[in-house]
């Protein structure tokens, strides 16, 4: 008997579900929304049904990071289900007031699970996540014209209009140090314009006509780390005078003294620390890359998979956004991107081998989106649950990593895209190579996988599809 079609959930209801199991809008601290995750912080962990949220048709994995619960919805789908939620619970995850001991259970929640590079790496997500679909739709633009440009005549038959896609896909670097600024002062809890004036004040042109204590000021130096330093010494600065000046004065005078105080400090100090670190990142990266060769990408490569994992990749955005600041390309993203082609290659062959009805059609929803870098699907719905194939997937990306860190390949964009959608970003003379290492990744994947071999899950011991987690399966043995 052909079993009964299960009805796809709505946005509506995933948000509704997850509200409710959530122990509603009073017990969520905080909410926002990657490429393919629901990131949640409760205020009171034991009042969460965490179970059945993980259990919960539409949520293909789940992972925890310190205080914060990863949801893992699939591309697209984490940030409509986050606006279905907003829709139903108005100023969902700003704090409040009204929450009563609600910041004292947070303090006792960090103080139970978080640890300092964990709380470190989720303040780095919080700041760069939001300029996600600006890398991706302005390294698509930059990507097209450039392949354009490259292999046909292009912007010599339509030089407006090449010129004008250079101009679209080159906005984000024009606003990134400022956005970065305005992010960064929300997450120290900062005001955001403050930020951003504080961010264009380290990167503006008039700073070369200016000496203070006989050093003569670099416009933009330190880069991303030195804007990631400033404003969150800025926030740091408004929230102690918000604290000590007279609400009636509060509007006038803390902003102007924030400002000032800020902009020295910063000019004297902190743009330049920004500036060692920024040039020792990217030193340290491209003297790996460079040096290391083969082995360096392996290792980069093979290892970032179970980074993605913990969701803490985003890490290396600030280092890729400096290293593309200051060389004009950037080695590292081709390198890590090869760890979603390794899983591709894996999951192909567990497509081959399976005789899952069910788990192939976990494969065919997810493998096309793996093809263009989005790789939590397949991790949390295939590889991880079934163990094996993950580190076979590993394996996979750490030869196509080492090829690329071997040829050299570079990339003009400082994150946001990966897989073929990266091939469009490559640096003039990458083509081929960059091609090259995503099918020796793809192979590498394809041929661990089929050796190391899975434990083929039964249908009968399977949930059907859109009625169980990918995480709470059981599957690897």
């Amino acid at each position: 008997m052909a079993s009964k079609k299960v009805k796809k959930a709505s946005h509506a209801e995933i948000a509704k579900d997850l509200l409710e199991l959530s122990g509603g809008r009073e017990n969520i601290s905080k909410i926002y929304a990657c490429m393919t995750r629901v990131r949640i912080v409760f205020v009171d962990e034991s009042k969460a049904q965490l179970d059945k949220m993980k259990e919960h048709g539409s949520v293909r994995g789940y992972v925890k990071s310190s205080d914060e619960h990863q949801f893992v919805l699939g591309a697209g789908t984490s940030r409509k289900v986050l606006d279905a939620m907003e829709d139903q619970e108005k100023g969902l995850g700003t704090d409040s007031a009204s929450l009563g001991d609600a910041k004292d259970n947070k303090a006792a929640m960090d103080a139970k699970y978080g640890n300092p590079v964990g709380k470190f790496l989720k303040r780095v997500a919080n700041i760069f996540i939001p300029l996600i679909p600006g890398f991706i739709g302005c390294g698509i633009i930059i990507g097209l014209n450039n392949t354009l440009s490259t292999y046909t005549d292009f912007n010599e038959i339509f030089p407006n209009i090449s010129a004008s896609l250079a101009l679209f896909g080159g906005a984000i670097y024009a606003v990134m140090f400022v956005l970065t600024g305005v992010n960064t002062a929300k997450e120290f809890g900062g005001s955001p314009t403050i930020g951003a004036i504080l961010a264009a004040i380290i990167m503006a042109p008039g700073l070369g006509n200016i000496e203070l204590l006989g050093n003569s000021l670099l416009p933009g130096r330190g880069g991303i780390f030195a804007v990631l330093l400033v404003a969150a010494f800025g926030a740091y600065v408004e929230r102690s005078l918000r604290k000590r000046v007279p609400d009636s004065l509060d509007l006038v005078i803390s902003p102007a003294i924030t400002i000032i105080v800020t902009g020295f400090v910063a000019l004297l100090f902190l743009q330049p620390l920004g500036g060692v670190i920024a040039d020792g990142v990217t030193v340290t990266f491209t003297y790996m890359i460079e040096t290391g060769g083969f082995f360096a990408g392996f290792v980069m490569a093979g290892l970032f998979l179970p980074l993605v994992m913990f969701g803490i990749h985003q890490g290396f955005l600030p280092i890729m956004a400096e290293m593309l600041n200051q060389t004009g390309v950037n080695a590292l993203l081709p390198i890590l991107s090869m760890a979603g082609a390794g899983q591709v290659g894996a999951v192909i062959a567990v497509l081959i081998k399976t005789r899952s009805v069910w788990l192939k059609k976990v494969i065919w929803s997810g493998l096309p989106v793996g093809f263009l870098g989005i790789g939590e699907p397949l991790i949390y719905g295939v590889t991880l649950p079934l163990g094996r194939p993950f580190i076979a997937a590993c394996i996979g990306a750490a030869f196509g990593g080492g090829w690329i860190a071997m040829m050299q390949v570079t990339v003009t964009i400082p994150g946001g895209i990966s897989g073929l959608l990266l091939l469009s970003a490559d640096s003039q003379g990458s083509f081929l190579n960059h091609a090259l290492g995503l099918i020796i990744s793809y192979i590498a994947g394809f041929i661990a996988a089929y050796f190391i071999g899975f434990n083929d899950p039964v249908d009968e011991e399977m949930p059907s599809p859109g009625g169980g987690s990918a995480s709470s399966l059981g599957l690897a043995k």
